[in-house]
C-alpha cells in the first residue's frame, strides 16, 4: 500500500520489493504542522490495514492447518518460507508503530521531516529505511504470505470433501462385505488425503481425482443397490425364469405340431427345430445353487436373453410352417377361383384346359405337396383360360 505523499521517493530511488535503498538527506522537509498531521493519518491508516491483513492471516484455519500438519515437499518450503516472513512481518509491524508512536509525540519540524519522510527505521538487518519504504516491505510480504496462507485454506476445505467420499465409502465397503462382493478401491481417495494433510499447495488447479472418485462411488453405489435387490429378489425371480421355460416347453410343442403337419404337406427342407427347454432347465438348476450375486446377477442376465432367443427361433419356425400352409391354401383358392372363371367363358369342357386343371389340382392336393411345380401348373392354366378370353 503505497501513499500518495511518499510515491515520489521509490521513483526518485528505483526501489521495488525487496530491494530497499535509504532516501536519506532525499526527505521534502515538512513545512508545517497540518502538513504532519496529514501523513501521520495517512500512515496510522497504512498501519491498521497492514494489522488486520497480519490478524486475518494468524486467525485463518489454513496458517492454523499449515502450523498443526506434518509438512512435506512443496507446502513445506513454501510455509517454510512465508512462516519466516510472517515473523518479520510482525517485526516490522513493531517498528512501524514504535516511529509512528514518536511521531505523534513530536512538534518539531526538523524531527518530523527525519521520522516520517527520512531513513528513521532501522531493521533487524541494519538497514536504514523510511516509514513508506517500510510499508512498501511490509506489503510484499504480506501478500505473499496471504498468497500461501489462502492458497491451504482453499486445499484444506477439500477435507470436508474427503470426510465426506470416505463416509460413502466405508458405506459401499459395508454393503460390499454384506453381499460377499469385492468393493470400491480406496487406493485413490488415500492418495489423495496424503497429499491434502502433508502437501496441498502441491495439487495442481486441474486435479480431478476427487470428481473421479465421486462418479466412481456413484457408480459403484448403483451397482451395489442392484445387487442388494437381486439378493432380495433372487427366488422370485428364479421361479419367473422357470416358468418363461415352461411357456417356452409349450410353445415347442405348438411348433413341433405344425411343422410336423407342413413337413408331411409340404415338400421342402423345412427342418424340425430343436428343444431348448431341457438345456435351460439345467441352467436355471446350477444357477439357483450360486451365492455369488455376481455371477447371479449376469446367470439371470443371460438366461433372460436365451430364453427371448429360443422363443424367437420357434415363432420363426412356426411362421415358416404356416407359411407355406398358407401359400398352399392360397393356390387352391386361386384354382378354383380360375376354375369358375373357365366355366363362366363356356369353356368348362375344354379338353385342354381341363387337363391344365387337373394337372394343378393333382400337384396342390398331392402330399408332400411341390410349391413351386404346383404354381409353375397353375400359371398355365390361367394363361390358357386369358388367352381363350383373349380370342372370344
Amino acid at each position: 500500500m503505497i501513499i500518495p505523499w511518499y510515491n515520489d521517493f521509490g521513483d526518485q530511488q528505483g526501489c521495488s520489493e525487496g530491494e530497499v535503498t535509504s532516501v536519506g538527506a532525499a526527505a521534502t522537509p515538512v513545512t508545517n504542522h497540518r502538513e504532519a498531521e496529514l501523513a501521520l493519518r495517512e500512515l496510522r491508516s497504512a498501519g491498521e490495514g497492514i494489522a488486520a491483513e497480519l490478524l486475518a492471516v494468524e486467525d485463518s484455519p489454513g496458517r492454523r492447518f499449515l502450523d498443526g500438519a506434518s509438512l512435506s515437499g512443496v507446502t513445506l518450503d513454501r510455509w517454510t518460507a512465508a512462516k519466516a516472513d510472517l515473523g518479520a512481518l510482525w517485526a516490522h509491524y513493531a517498528l512501524f508503530q514504535q516511529v509512528l508512536a514518536t511521531a505523534e509525540s513530536t512538534r518539531d519540524l526538523a524531527r518530523l521531516t527525519t521520522l516520517l519522510r527520512g531513513p528513521a527505521v532501522e531493521l533487524p538487518d541494519l538497514r536504514q529505511v523510511t516509514m513508506a519504504e517500510l510499508l512498501e516491505i511490509m506489503t510484499g510480504s504480506c501478500r505473499e504470505v496471504r498468497e500461501v496462507v489462502s492458497a491451504a485454506d482453499t486445499l484444506w476445505s477439500q477435507v470436508a470433501t474427503l470426510d465426506r467420499l470416505d463416509e460413502r465409502l466405508r458405506e459401499a465397503a459395508t454393503t460390499a462385505d454384506e453381499l460377499g462382493v469385492a468393493g470400491p478401491s480406496t487406493d485413490t481417495l488415500a492418495a489423495i488425503r496424503a497429499q491434502v494433510l502433508s502437501d496441498p499447495l502441491s495439487l495442481s488447479g486441474n486435479d480431478n481425482r476427487l470428481a473421479e472418485v465421486d462418479a466412481q462411488l456413484a457408480e459403484a453405489t448403483v451397482e451395489l443397490t442392484a445387487l442388494r435387490r437381486l439378493r432380495d429378489e433372487a427366488e422370485p425371480r428364479i421361479a419367473a425364469l422357470r416358468e418363461s421355460v415352461h411357456d417356452l416347453g409349450a410353445d415347442f410343442d405348438t411348433t413341433g405340431q405344425l411343422v410336423v403337419t407342413a413337413r408331411g404337406k409340404i415338400a421342402g427342407s423345412l427342418a424340425q427345430p430343436a428343444d431348448p427347454v431341457p438345456s435351460l432347465r439345467l441352467r436355471i438348476d446350477a444357477l439357483a445353487q450360486t451365492r455369488d450375486l455376481a455371477r447371479l446377477a449376469r446367470g439371470i442376465e443371460d438366461l433372460a436373453r436365451a430364453i427371448t432367443t429360443a422363443a424367437g427361433q420357434l415363432a420363426k419356425a412356426a411362421a415358416n410352417a404356416q407359411e407355406l400352409l398358407d401359400r398352399r391354401a392360397e393356390l387352391r383358392g386361386r384354382l378354383d377361383a380360375y376354375r369358375i372363371k373357365a366355366a363362366r367363358l363356356g369353356h368348362s369342357e375344354d379338353p385342354a384346359l381341363t387337363d391344365l386343371h387337373r394337372e394343378a389340382r393333382d400337384l396342390l392336393w398331392h402330399a408332400p405337396c411341390d410349391l413351386a411345380a404346383s404354381t409353375r401348373a397353375l400359371n398355365a392354366y390361367q394363361r390358357a383360360i386369358s388367352d381363350k378370353e383373349a380370342a372370344r
